[in-house]
């Protein structure tokens, strides 16, 4: 595993405990969003845009176990 691969790990395990407990009803917020993305087929090409960690892509992946994904973020820094 690369020193890179390690550090987003780390960073992102402490990301995601953070979302756990600071977003209002979590396992509702991303809920909602997984019951209203239908497809008719066993198998979806799913595209996450502003992916971050993949929090909701893991919980598209409980329902679509056979979906192909794709996640997309960004960061940008801006310094003044």
């Amino acid at each position: 595993m690369s020193e890179i691969q390690r550090k987003f790990d780390d960073i992102s395990k402490k990301y995601d405990e953070q979302r756990k407990r600071f977003v209002p009803c979590f396992d509702d917020f991303y809920g909602v969003s997984v019951s209203v993305a239908s497809v008719d087929k066993e198998n979806p090409d799913i595209l996450d845009i502003g992916a971050g960690t993949g929090l909701l892509s893991g919980f598209l992946m409980e329902k679509y176990p056979k979906a192909s994904l794709t996640l997309i973020d960004l960061r940008k820094r801006c310094w003044t």
